[in-house]
């Protein structure tokens, strides 16, 4: 992943997460309109036959396994827990750092588990469990669609094969 930074243009890399079970969590995020943030190969198996050898560009990857240069983190404000307490503030950071003109890369030879929900439950459990939170959720829901509208409405990165 920090080999990735030798091109001066990169201002995020991830890693590909997998569940326990082996299955694929995560290998870049793809950005729709009615699910926002799309977790790219998500349940696929590791072995899938998709040419992602190399590294992948997207317009976000997840915070979970993020790396980013500090000048880049100090200049576009860092995360913000303002706006993006709960959800997206990963998503939000990585199309700040394209507005810049950085490239959002994700590293699928660089496999990490990553316990999903393991410290906080899922946005969709949070509105069983409780109703401020999942409010909160829609809340940066609709933040999310305002201030990022275009680039929602035209990922260049989005396949319909990889959801």
């Amino acid at each position: 992943m920090v080999k990735q930074f030798d091109d001066s243009k990169v201002g995020a890399v991830g890693a590909k997460s997998l569940y326990p079970d082996g299955t694929i969590q995560h290998a870049g995020v793809m950005l729709e309109e009615k699910r926002l943030a799309v977790h790219a190969l998500r349940t696929w198996k590791d072995d899938a036959r998709v040419n992602l050898n190399k590294p992948c560009e997207w317009n976000a990857v997840t915070g979970a396994f993020l790396m980013t240069r500090r000048n880049l983190l100090e200049k576009v404000g860092e995360f913000d827990e303002d706006n993006f307490p709960i959800a997206y503030n990963d998503i939000d950071y990585c199309l700040k750092l394209r507005d810049l003109g950085c490239r959002i890369l994700c590293v699928n030879d660089a496999r990490l588990y990553h316990y999903e929900s393991a410290s906080r439950k899922s946005d969709t459990l949070a509105q069983i469990f409780n109703r401020k939170r999942y409010r909160q959720f829609l809340t940066e829901q609709d933040c999310m669609r305002k201030k990022w509208k275009k680039e929602i409405e035209h990922d260049p990165y989005y396949n319909c094969e990889f959801v």
